[in-house]
């Protein structure tokens, strides 16, 4: 049985959207687990961490934190190419996230292109904790 602290995430058909789901032990682990599905999203195979940008959002709650922490992946593929091959969350408090995102630029010879992402959406955008873990929702729309 996998046990329901460890960081892990998922997509499933939302409409003619994608929904991204994801849960951890913490919050943190949750938008880490988040970040790293959407770059699955956008392209398949294996990452290498190869660039290093840092991350400082802030927001007026979680829910804007995890939809800025989305919204910086997709502008970071979309303007460098950078797909999330590991996020380390150092800071994480109800308006502000402070952290590391290592990337790995897309490369047609060893990453399979995914989905268009065009925007993290608000719809049923929400940050769920209690005594079992955390867990997350988000649309992507396509």
């Amino acid at each position: 049985m996998t046990d329901p602290r460890t960081p892990r995430a998922w997509t499933e058909p939302f409409g003619a959207d994608l929904a991204l789901r994801a849960s951890a032990g913490d919050v943190a682990g949750a938008f880490a687990a988040a970040a790293l599905a959407l770059g699955r999203v956008l392209a398949g195979g294996e990452r290498r961490a190869a660039a290093t940008r840092p991350l400082a959002l802030a927001a007026g709650d979680r829910e804007g934190l995890l939809a800025a922490l989305l919204e910086e992946v997709l502008v970071l593929f979309e303007t460098e190419g950078l797909l999330p091959a590991a996020v380390e969350i150092a800071r994480l408090t109800a308006t502000r996230l402070e952290g590391t995102l290592r990337a790995d630029r897309f490369d047609a010879a060893r990453h399979e292109p995914g989905r268009a992402v065009k925007a993290v959406t608000w719809h049923r955008l929400k940050v769920r904790e209690d005594a079992a873990g955390a867990s997350i929702h988000a649309v992507l729309d396509l």
